[in-house]
């Protein structure tokens, strides 16, 4: 049962680092998001004002 129980302990730093990891990766795809939806947003905009504008 110790034995369990050290590989347990030993498994929650690995853990810990994967959540880190993973939320890292999280934070870069954000200013990518951004990016598209404001480009989507002058395009859509864009094309309205040709659209009415004529």
């Amino acid at each position: 049962m110790d034995t369990k129980l050290d590989g347990l302990a030993s498994q929650g730093a690995q853990i810990q680092d994967h959540e880190t990891r993973l939320r890292s990766l999280e934070q870069r795809r954000w200013p990518l998001q951004t990016v598209s939806i404001v480009a989507g947003a002058i395009g859509a905009g864009t094309g309205l004002f040709a659209l009415l504008g004529r």
